[in-house]
């Protein structure tokens, strides 16, 4: 494996050297793996959220562009919509009768 050297701030210095005596890292270089394996995950979650909203704004722009939209002119109007839709998800949290993972 290649080495790389790389200046990091006092804390994570002492964060990585107390991980390496307690055992959680065999080593700093496995310290600084698992956190860029980390990183990387974090990094796939946020790309496919990202892809995930753009989709559904795709999609929001073709149901308008078909005329499949409704016009909400009021404060109550956009009220109760939001409500139909919040109760029709199943298990919601905002549902005080849903339970609490």
């Amino acid at each position: 494996m290649p080495i790389l050297s790389v200046e990091i701030p006092d804390r994570l210095e002492t964060f990585v050297e107390t991980g390496v005596r307690s055992g959680r890292f065999s080593s700093a270089g496995d310290a600084v793996v698992e956190g860029l394996r980390d990183l990387e995950e974090r990094e796939r979650e946020y790309q496919a959220k990202v892809d995930w909203l753009n989709e559904a704004v795709l999609a929001g722009v073709k149901a308008i562009e078909s005329g499949r939209f409704i016009r909400l002119r009021t404060d109550e109007e956009i009220d109760a919509c939001i409500d139909r839709l919040w109760n029709s998800v199943p298990d919601n949290p905002g549902d005080d009768k849903a339970p609490l993972a």
